[in-house]
Protein backbone atom coordinates (compact mmCIF):
# COMPACT_ATOMS: atom_id res chain seq x y z
CA UNK A 1 0.00 0.00 0.00
CA UNK A 2 1.42 3.67 -1.05
CA UNK A 3 2.23 5.62 1.78
CA UNK A 4 0.03 8.44 2.18
CA UNK A 5 2.03 12.08 1.33
CA UNK A 6 1.78 14.09 4.76
CA UNK A 7 0.97 17.53 2.97
CA UNK A 8 -2.02 16.33 1.49
CA UNK A 9 -5.29 17.20 3.86
CA UNK A 10 -8.24 14.30 2.91
CA UNK A 11 -11.52 15.83 3.52
CA UNK A 12 -14.98 14.04 3.29
CA UNK A 13 -17.56 14.89 1.31
CA UNK A 14 -20.71 12.99 1.96
CA UNK A 15 -24.17 13.19 -0.05
CA UNK A 16 -26.44 11.74 -2.53
CA UNK A 17 -24.35 10.24 -5.36
CA UNK A 18 -26.73 7.78 -6.13
CA UNK A 19 -30.27 7.40 -5.42
CA UNK A 20 -33.30 9.52 -6.22
CA UNK A 21 -31.67 12.74 -4.52
CA UNK A 22 -28.36 12.24 -7.21
CA UNK A 23 -28.88 15.31 -8.78
CA UNK A 24 -28.24 16.88 -5.56
CA UNK A 25 -25.20 15.34 -5.37
CA UNK A 26 -23.97 16.56 -8.65
CA UNK A 27 -23.98 20.03 -7.14
CA UNK A 28 -20.93 18.46 -4.42
CA UNK A 29 -19.13 16.60 -7.39
CA UNK A 30 -18.84 19.58 -9.45
CA UNK A 31 -17.76 21.80 -6.76
CA UNK A 32 -14.76 19.76 -6.31
CA UNK A 33 -13.80 19.21 -9.25
CA UNK A 34 -13.86 23.13 -9.77
CA UNK A 35 -11.88 23.55 -6.41
CA UNK A 36 -9.14 20.86 -6.89
CA UNK A 37 -5.64 22.41 -4.87
CA UNK A 38 -2.52 20.17 -4.72
CA UNK A 39 -3.02 20.10 -0.78
CA UNK A 40 -6.31 19.01 -1.06
CA UNK A 41 -7.68 15.43 -1.65
CA UNK A 42 -11.70 15.06 -1.43
CA UNK A 43 -13.12 11.51 -0.91
CA UNK A 44 -16.80 10.94 -1.79
CA UNK A 45 -18.82 9.57 0.71
CA UNK A 46 -22.46 8.39 -0.35
CA UNK A 47 -25.49 8.59 2.05
CA UNK A 48 -28.79 8.70 -0.52
CA UNK A 49 -29.66 11.57 1.32
CA UNK A 50 -30.98 8.78 3.65
CA UNK A 51 -30.89 9.50 7.49
CA UNK A 52 -29.59 5.94 8.09
CA UNK A 53 -27.16 5.89 5.71
CA UNK A 54 -26.03 9.08 6.69
CA UNK A 55 -25.12 7.89 10.11
CA UNK A 56 -23.73 5.07 8.96
CA UNK A 57 -20.93 7.58 7.35
CA UNK A 58 -20.33 9.65 9.86
CA UNK A 59 -19.62 6.18 11.83
CA UNK A 60 -17.35 4.90 9.57
CA UNK A 61 -15.34 8.50 8.96
CA UNK A 62 -15.33 8.75 12.93
CA UNK A 63 -14.32 4.96 13.80
CA UNK A 64 -10.51 5.60 12.55
CA UNK A 65 -10.19 9.22 11.58
CA UNK A 66 -8.01 9.63 8.85
CA UNK A 67 -10.01 13.20 7.37
CA UNK A 68 -9.34 16.38 8.59
CA UNK A 69 -13.22 17.39 7.27
CA UNK A 70 -16.24 16.83 6.33
CA UNK A 71 -18.26 18.79 3.70
CA UNK A 72 -21.90 17.73 3.61
CA UNK A 73 -24.31 15.92 4.51
CA UNK A 74 -26.98 17.72 1.85
CA UNK A 75 -30.41 17.35 4.46
CA UNK A 76 -30.22 18.31 7.48
CA UNK A 77 -32.09 14.77 8.88
CA UNK A 78 -29.31 12.74 7.83
CA UNK A 79 -26.99 15.73 8.99
CA UNK A 80 -28.77 15.95 12.26
CA UNK A 81 -28.24 12.13 12.70
CA UNK A 82 -24.76 12.37 11.65
CA UNK A 83 -23.19 15.82 13.86
CA UNK A 84 -23.06 13.81 17.25
CA UNK A 85 -20.56 11.28 15.96
CA UNK A 86 -18.17 14.16 14.25
CA UNK A 87 -18.85 16.12 17.37
CA UNK A 88 -17.08 13.57 19.67
CA UNK A 89 -14.66 12.59 17.01
CA UNK A 90 -13.70 16.62 16.94
CA UNK A 91 -13.79 16.52 13.37
CA UNK A 92 -15.58 19.99 11.72
CA UNK A 93 -18.39 19.76 8.93
CA UNK A 94 -19.37 22.61 7.20
CA UNK A 95 -22.97 22.17 5.49
CA UNK A 96 -23.84 24.08 2.54
CA UNK A 97 -27.16 23.41 2.31
CA UNK A 98 -28.58 21.71 5.49
CA UNK A 99 -31.46 24.44 6.03
CA UNK A 100 -33.23 23.08 8.82
CA UNK A 101 -33.17 26.00 10.99
CA UNK A 102 -33.61 24.19 14.17
CA UNK A 103 -30.47 21.99 13.04
CA UNK A 104 -27.48 23.69 15.04
CA UNK A 105 -30.17 25.66 17.79
CA UNK A 106 -28.86 22.73 20.44
CA UNK A 107 -25.62 24.20 19.83
CA UNK A 108 -22.20 21.52 20.73
CA UNK A 109 -19.92 23.75 18.05
CA UNK A 110 -18.03 22.06 15.35
CA UNK A 111 -20.37 22.66 12.46
CA UNK A 112 -20.60 25.58 10.11
CA UNK A 113 -24.33 25.91 7.92
CA UNK A 114 -23.27 27.46 5.06
CA UNK A 115 -26.81 28.75 3.59
CA UNK A 116 -29.71 30.43 4.86
CA UNK A 117 -32.73 28.60 6.90
CA UNK A 118 -35.96 27.49 6.16
CA UNK A 119 -38.02 29.85 8.05
CA UNK A 120 -37.61 32.18 4.94
CA UNK A 121 -39.28 30.09 2.50
CA UNK A 122 -42.87 31.04 3.72
CA UNK A 123 -42.35 34.99 3.80
CA UNK A 124 -40.57 34.14 0.02
CA UNK A 125 -43.44 32.49 -1.27
CA UNK A 126 -46.15 34.49 0.05
CA UNK A 127 -44.22 37.37 -1.54
CA UNK A 128 -44.33 35.37 -4.63
CA UNK A 129 -48.19 34.71 -4.68
CA UNK A 130 -49.33 38.14 -3.67
CA UNK A 131 -47.33 39.35 -6.93
CA UNK A 132 -49.29 37.10 -8.70
CA UNK A 133 -52.60 38.29 -6.94
CA UNK A 134 -53.16 34.93 -5.56
CA UNK A 135 -54.86 34.95 -1.97
CA UNK A 136 -54.98 32.31 0.76
CA UNK A 137 -52.24 29.69 0.25
CA UNK A 138 -52.73 25.97 1.45
CA UNK A 139 -49.76 23.52 2.20
CA UNK A 140 -49.29 19.99 1.42
CA UNK A 141 -46.77 17.33 1.65
CA UNK A 142 -45.32 14.73 -0.45
CA UNK A 143 -45.52 12.34 3.02
CA UNK A 144 -42.09 12.52 3.65
CA UNK A 145 -40.30 13.47 7.22
CA UNK A 146 -38.88 16.57 5.48
CA UNK A 147 -42.22 17.37 3.82
CA UNK A 148 -44.08 17.21 6.43
CA UNK A 149 -41.62 19.00 8.54
CA UNK A 150 -41.66 22.00 6.24
CA UNK A 151 -45.38 21.95 5.74
CA UNK A 152 -45.75 22.66 9.23
CA UNK A 153 -44.43 24.93 8.89
CA UNK A 154 -46.94 26.68 6.35
CA UNK A 155 -50.14 25.10 8.21
CA UNK A 156 -51.48 28.31 9.47
CA UNK A 157 -51.77 29.62 6.18
CA UNK A 158 -55.37 27.60 5.40
CA UNK A 159 -57.30 25.04 7.00
CA UNK A 160 -58.49 23.56 3.38
CA UNK A 161 -55.63 22.13 1.47
CA UNK A 162 -57.62 20.57 -0.75
CA UNK A 163 -60.24 23.19 -2.46
CA UNK A 164 -60.15 23.00 -6.03
CA UNK A 165 -58.31 26.10 -7.37
CA UNK A 166 -56.92 27.19 -4.69
CA UNK A 167 -53.09 28.16 -4.13
CA UNK A 168 -51.19 25.52 -2.95
CA UNK A 169 -47.47 24.80 -1.30
CA UNK A 170 -45.71 21.34 -2.21
CA UNK A 171 -43.33 20.56 0.34
CA UNK A 172 -41.29 17.60 -0.20
CA UNK A 173 -38.35 16.14 -1.81
CA UNK A 174 -37.94 17.34 -5.86
CA UNK A 175 -38.88 13.78 -6.69
CA UNK A 176 -42.26 13.23 -4.32
CA UNK A 177 -43.27 17.00 -4.86
CA UNK A 178 -43.51 16.06 -8.90
CA UNK A 179 -45.87 13.22 -7.83
CA UNK A 180 -48.10 14.78 -5.55
CA UNK A 181 -48.29 17.59 -8.31
CA UNK A 182 -49.29 15.23 -10.89
CA UNK A 183 -51.77 13.54 -8.57
CA UNK A 184 -53.28 17.26 -7.70
CA UNK A 185 -53.93 17.23 -11.50
CA UNK A 186 -55.42 14.60 -11.84
CA UNK A 187 -57.38 14.83 -8.87
CA UNK A 188 -58.96 18.38 -10.37
CA UNK A 189 -56.64 20.68 -9.01
CA UNK A 190 -56.32 23.36 -10.78
CA UNK A 191 -55.10 26.50 -8.66
CA UNK A 192 -51.44 27.52 -8.49
CA UNK A 193 -48.96 25.51 -7.70
CA UNK A 194 -45.77 26.36 -5.42
CA UNK A 195 -42.38 24.28 -4.44
CA UNK A 196 -39.96 24.46 -1.80
CA UNK A 197 -36.70 24.77 -2.93
CA UNK A 198 -35.83 21.06 -2.77
CA UNK A 199 -37.17 21.31 -5.97
CA UNK A 200 -34.26 23.89 -7.50
CA UNK A 201 -32.35 21.54 -9.17
CA UNK A 202 -32.97 21.12 -13.30
CA UNK A 203 -34.15 17.57 -12.75
CA UNK A 204 -37.77 18.71 -11.24
CA UNK A 205 -38.92 20.34 -14.75
CA UNK A 206 -38.22 17.17 -16.45
CA UNK A 207 -40.37 14.47 -13.45
CA UNK A 208 -43.27 17.26 -14.04
CA UNK A 209 -43.30 17.45 -17.98
CA UNK A 210 -46.01 19.29 -19.23
CA UNK A 211 -46.59 20.77 -16.01
CA UNK A 212 -43.22 22.42 -15.67
CA UNK A 213 -43.91 25.70 -17.23
CA UNK A 214 -46.53 26.94 -14.51
CA UNK A 215 -44.62 25.64 -11.18
CA UNK A 216 -42.99 28.08 -9.00
CA UNK A 217 -40.36 27.23 -7.13
CA UNK A 218 -38.68 29.21 -4.44
CA UNK A 219 -35.01 28.96 -4.25
CA UNK A 220 -31.86 30.56 -2.38
CA UNK A 221 -30.17 33.58 -3.51
CA UNK A 222 -28.24 32.89 -6.55
CA UNK A 223 -29.38 29.19 -6.61
CA UNK A 224 -28.32 26.66 -4.96
CA UNK A 225 -25.03 25.89 -6.58
CA UNK A 226 -23.51 28.88 -5.83
CA UNK A 227 -24.08 28.23 -1.84
CA UNK A 228 -22.08 24.75 -2.95
CA UNK A 229 -19.45 26.87 -4.35
CA UNK A 230 -18.68 28.89 -2.03
CA UNK A 231 -18.75 26.60 0.80
CA UNK A 232 -15.92 24.71 -0.85
CA UNK A 233 -14.12 27.76 -1.75
CA UNK A 234 -14.78 28.74 1.96
CA UNK A 235 -12.99 25.53 3.49
CA UNK A 236 -10.35 25.44 0.93
CA UNK A 237 -9.08 28.95 1.76
CA UNK A 238 -9.81 27.75 5.48
CA UNK A 239 -7.59 24.56 4.82
CA UNK A 240 -4.33 26.78 3.23
CA UNK A 241 -4.22 28.94 6.09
Amino acid sequence: MARQDDTEVRVAVVGPFSGPRAAWGELLTRAAADHGDPGVVWEFHDDRGDADAAEGVARALTAEPVVRAVIGHFNSLGAARALPHYRRAGLPVLLPLATDPDLLASGGGGALRWCPHDLGQPAAIRRAAQGLGVGTLAAVDDGSPYGRGLAERFAALSPDPAATGQALVVCGTHHGAADTARRLRADGHDGPLFFTDDCAVAEFADLLGDQASSARVVRLRGGPHLQVEAAFAALVRALRS
